[in-house]
């Protein structure tokens, strides 16, 4: 009997360990989801030249609205405000948060990406450059400078705001 309760106790602190390890959003942010912006920097922002690291390729980095951001860290669901899109043999794998911080000068970002590899992304957001972006669609100047990490390997990134086809 001793050793079944023993059994039980260990089962039950395992899954109370899974659980808590298990990145969720529900609950509220906290510090892992913020946002401090004045300016609106919202888009999808793709590599001036080709970013790949072990098979993935940078595909492109999508930030939302600041409502977005904003329901995001409150817990009240809807699609991840920030999202890191890397293009693979098979197709396009979509990286959520797990955590991130965008500010009007900086981004900073880290999810997990499939077989639970850890993506990071961290830059330097110029709103100089920005502005020039949004007035002049298919500007080819970086907005985004900084570094993506798969897996504990990384490489620079030069990323500018993508206006269509």
């Amino acid at each position: 009997m001793r050793r079944r309760v023993l059994i039980a106790a260990a089962c039950l602190a395992l899954a109370s360990c899974e659980r808590a390890a298990a990145p969720s959003h529900q609950a509220g942010g906290g510090e892992a989801f913020r946002h401090a912006l004045s300016e609106d920097v919202s888009g999808e922002y793709r590599p001036l030249t080709p970013v790949q690291i072990d098979g993935l390729a940078l595909e492109s980095v999508f930030i939302g609205q600041p409502s977005a951001l904003e329901a995001w860290e409150q817990g009240r669901g809807g699609s991840a405000p920030v999202v890191v899109s890397l293009r693979t043999r098979e197709g396009v794998i979509r990286v959520g948060p797990e955590a991130y911080q965008v500010t009007d000068e900086a981004i900073r970002f880290r999810g997990l990406g499939g077989r639970g590899v850890t993506v990071a992304l961290t830059g330097r957001l110029d709103q100089g450059t920005l502005a020039t972006a949004r007035r002049n669609l298919g500007d080819q100047t970086p907005v985004i400078q900084g570094a993506l990490s798969i897996g504990g390997q990384s490489a620079p990134v030069r990323l500018t705001l993508w206006g269509g086809d």
